[in-house]
């Protein structure tokens, strides 16, 4: 799988408090029938989820697409502009604090 990752200089705290893990951002998988980016920057992020789901709408291309898991058999079928301003609009301290603050809500729900 390749990833895209917040750099541990960055956000020294890592994926799931392994300081050792670079936070990921976008990863990118290839399955027997599809191939997926898992944009994991949604979690945490609903406003820029609906923006991006609005936006490949507009794009005129089909959505297939779960929680932050968007699934597509050719590279043309992918809206790549759609991807790429989706990246463009959100800044790293946002996503780490979004990330952050959905951590500090699931040790509370335990």
């Amino acid at each position: 799988m390749i990833s895209w990752f917040v750099p541990l200089a960055t956000y020294p705290a890592g994926y799931g408090g392994n300081p050792k893990v670079p936070l990921p951002l976008i990863s990118m998988a290839s399955q027997k029938s599809y191939m997926a980016l898992h944009m994991i920057c949604f979690y945490g992020q609903p406003e820029l989820r609906e923006w991006f789901t609005l936006q490949y709408g507009k794009s005129g291309r089909k959505l297939d697409m779960g929680q932050g898991c968007l699934r597509f058999k050719t590279l043309p079928e992918l809206a790549l502009d759609v991807v790429e301003n989706t990246v463009a609009r959100l800044p790293v301290e946002d996503y780490t604090a979004g990330y952050q603050a959905m951590r500090a809500g699931m040790k509370k729900s335990k």
